[in-house]
């Protein structure tokens, strides 16, 4: 099988995924057959949208072996069993080479869609359940260096934060115009240990 993907939205999901967790499928980025490119390391997330995935049969999570390069448009997956190999083009067609040979990594697929499939659900958490005011809100700043990472993948900076209360999810969507829809979620931290979950 081959499918065509938003490289630079691969590239971001990579910074999102865990890099070190027993639960495995938070090591790797998911593939929605319903359109998204997902990944989470339990804490902070994001989602792109990319309805060129609606050719999977299955969802899947895939662990990237390698570097996606900066110029990168598309992503070229050709899975051969639970192994595939990626190459790259710009969004005229053009393959990404380097010294004249063609760019590639390979990525390996942890799981698909069946029983042992518990990459979490993001719909139960992408939507959005109105705005609340809030004094302080705990974040992590890691998760907030995460996000500009991501956003000069696709040349934006500045970000709109939405808070739903204390203990809930905050959405952030990046600014500017992008050719992709994305939203990152963020979990909030405790800033007192007297401050019940």
């Amino acid at each position: 099988m081959n499918i065509k993907v938003n490289a630079k939205a691969l590239k971001a999901a990579q910074l999102f995924a865990s890099k070190k967790d027993v639960r495995r499928y938070l090591t790797g980025v998911c593939l929605r057959k319903a359109g998204f490119i997902d990944a989470t390391n339990g804490h902070i997330a994001i989602r792109i949208k990319d309805d060129r995935l609606a050719e999977l049969d299955n969802d899947l999570i895939i662990a990237i072996n390698g570097t996606i390069p900066p110029k990168a448009d598309i992503a070229k997956l050709t899975f051969d069993g639970t192994r595939g190999y990626m190459t790259f083009e710009d969004y005229q067609g053009a393959k990404i080479t380097k010294d004249n040979n063609e760019i590639g990594c390979f990525f390996s697929l942890i799981i698909e869609t069946g029983e042992d499939f518990k990459f979490p659900e993001f719909d139960q958490i992408t939507n959005f359940m109105g705005a609340v005011s809030i004094d302080t809100i705990g974040i992590n700043p890691e998760y907030l260096a995460l996000i500009a990472k991501a956003n000069k993948i696709f040349s934006t900076y500045g970000v709109t934060m939405r808070f739903q209360g204390k203990h809930n999810a905050i959405f952030v969507e990046p600014g500017g115009k992008l050719d992709v829809e994305l939203t990152y979620i963020i979990m909030p931290v405790r800033l007192h240990e007297s401050e019940a979950a």
